[in-house]
């Protein structure tokens, strides 16, 4: 979808919501399953006893019998990719950066952390490999085998050149390893060719065998207690994508499933085989027994390893069972809704140099009434040029927000009558004239929109302009009809105490 595409789309969503925007407020789910608010990532530990969520704030582990938060666990910065021993006893995390982190489970000890001393940066999803060592893919499809302590390179192998970014899994029982490698996407967005390589351990004593097959986009994972290789990758057609599930020792296709297309890795399937996800581009798509559901929003499914559980992750993560999943999807599409309406309120604040910021008022709530403020545009900067006081009823603000339009635009970028107080449009950060402000709200008047900011209090008297929320209504609404509006949102936010 192109970016005028989606201005559009969050255009619409704004309009329809107009100044009914939805509240945030937590996912409520179930037991046994419970929420697990925003989050990149969130992964049943082998046993099942656990959750593993990554997030902006964190690296955190959960209990299921608990349904609640255990431990903040110790992390490399902003980790990107996430791997389990296979008992299940450690947790190894990797960051974009190329540093790793070696985590007990469930007692968050560091057992080592190391950066991998490589000239090339790092690529897919790595993993344990026998005597204390780490495989990982790097730039250039080369497998590198690092010491588990140190982060030293015992060795490194070259494979399929331009296929470099993919998942290396540890098979245990048959003694090998087997590497997929998704190629760099060519001027179509089309990943090709891409490789599968089977190799028999130790690595040193034999090459891997490729197996011949052609796949696009493809990416892998793997069930080691059910011998299982589960692949998602693309059939050459736009849109049209596949799940085959093959015999890890005769890589044979068990099972297949139609999906969607996929932008992250590791597909997920449950142990009995019948339920299945991927994430698409703006939803995650969940096979639940033959019935397809799409969870709007990004996200990555992860099911128990023996009980009919899902744990999804997004910007608004849970884990439930697989058979409460549509009773969610109302609050779910609520937090996509609130999601999209952020993305339209940063593209609004973020105004590019040489583009024409919006006329914008600012209205507030005091004791005795309302005060109206019309601004001017300098550079990047709204600059407030006089008050306007009236009374607190449509009438009233509907007559001072028609003078303060008159007075904002025809004010002069020339003149500075604002004794050197200034707003940046970006931090979004405004003034109060007076320190009995209750309430505050910024009304630009943009071409396609008028958008309706409601500002939350800062400290001191100021207020504090976020991506989030921004109502949007119709351009030519006015009078006492926008002023019903004004009120109305100056009453989003709780009155500071």
């Amino acid at each position: 979808m192109s970016l005028e595409a989606l201005r559009r789309r969050r255009l619409e969503l704004a309009l329809s919501y107009g100044v009914d925007l939805p509240k945030p407020k937590s996912l409520a789910v179930e037991a046994p399953g419970f929420a697990l608010g925003r989050c990149y990532s969130a992964l049943f530990t082998p046993q099942g006893d656990h959750v593993v969520t990554i997030g902006a704030n964190g690296t955190f582990l959960w209990g299921c019998a608990a349904r609640s938060k255990l431990k903040k666990l110790p992390a490399p910065s902003n980790p990107s990719e996430i791997c389990f021993s296979p008992d299940g006893s450690e947790l190894l995390l990797r960051n974009d950066s190329g540093k790793f982190m070696r985590v007990a489970l469930p007692s968050g000890e560091i057992i080592a952390q190391f950066n991998a001393r490589h000239p090339f940066r790092l690529e897919g999803c790595g993993s344990y490999a026998p005597d204390e060592t780490i495989l990982q893919l790097a730039y250039g499809g080369v497998l590198l085998q690092l010491d588990g302590s140190t982060g030293k390179v015992l060795s490194e192998y070259q494979l399929e050149a331009n296929c470099y970014s993919g998942e290396v899994h540890w098979n245990v029982d048959a003694a090998e390893v087997l590497v997929a490698q998704t190629s760099m996407a060519d001027r179509t967005n089309v990943s090709r060719p891409c490789a599968l390589w089977r190799w028999s351990l130790p690595l040193q004593t034999g090459g891997p065998e490729r197996i011949r097959r052609s796949w696009i986009s493809l990416h892998t994972e793997i069930q080691r207690e059910t011998g299982r290789l589960i692949t998602h990758f693309g059939l050459g057609q736009k849109g049209q994508h596949v799940i085959e599930v093959l015999d890890l020792t005769s890589l044979s296709v068990i099972d297949q499933f139609a999906c969607t297309g996929g932008i992250t890795p590791a597909p997920a399937l449950s142990r009995d085989g019948l339920s299945w996800g991927v994430s698409g581009d703006f939803f995650l798509q969940l096979g639940l027994r033959g019935t397809v559901v799409d969870l709007p929003g990004r996200g990555r499914a992860s099911f128990h390893p023996s009980q009919n559980l899902l744990a999804v992750s997004g910007d608004e993560g849970f884990v439930t069972s697989t058979d409460r999943v549509g009773a969610l999807l109302p609050a779910l599409q609520v937090v996509q809704d609130e999601h999209e309406l952020s993305q339209r309120g940063y593209e609004r604040m973020m105004t590019l140099p040489g583009r024409i910021m919006p006329t914008r008022l600012v209205v507030y709530r005091t004791p005795e009434g309302l005060l109206v403020q019309p601004e001017r545009e300098s550079g990047r900067r709204y600059l407030p040029i006089e008050d306007i006081e009236c009374g607190d009823n449509p009438e009233d603000l509907g007559v001072a927000l028609e003078r303060g339009l008159v007075i904002a635009r025809s004010a002069s970028a020339g003149e500075d009558q604002s004794g050197g107080e200034g707003r940046d449009f970006l931090s979004g950060v405004v003034s109060s004239p007076r320190y009995d402000c209750k309430a505050c709200v910024a009304v630009a008047f943009a071409s396609d929109a008028i958008d309706v900011w409601p500002l939350k209090a800062g400290p001191k008297s100021g207020f504090r302009q976020h991506w989030y929320p921004v109502a949007a209504i119709e351009p030519k609404l006015r009078g006492a009809n926008l002023a019903q509006v004004v009120i109305r949102m100056l009453g989003y936010y709780r009155a500071p105490k």
